[in-house]
């Protein structure tokens, strides 16, 4: 595991991809390895294809951003 830079918070993601639906995922750590946020999220087939759906139609890659964190340092 890669640390963070002193003062820095560092978050890695992934995202698993299926027919039944998707997972997103991400944790947070200090440049110590202290988690301090973890997040996952399941989009149902539904809401999956709401997201990715007009994505592809538009020939647009998806990304994820997340709205807030709360970090307590």
């Amino acid at each position: 595991m890669v640390s963070a830079f002193m003062g820095w918070v560092k978050c890695n993601f992934d995202a698993a991809i299926r027919d039944s639906g998707v997972v997103i995922a991400m944790v947070c750590r200090t440049n110590d390895g202290s988690v301090i946020q973890a997040w996952t999220e399941l989009l149902q087939p539904g809401d999956a294809a709401n997201v990715l759906n007009p994505l592809k139609e538009n020939g647009e890659k998806p990304y994820c951003v997340m709205s807030s964190l709360s970090v307590g340092m």
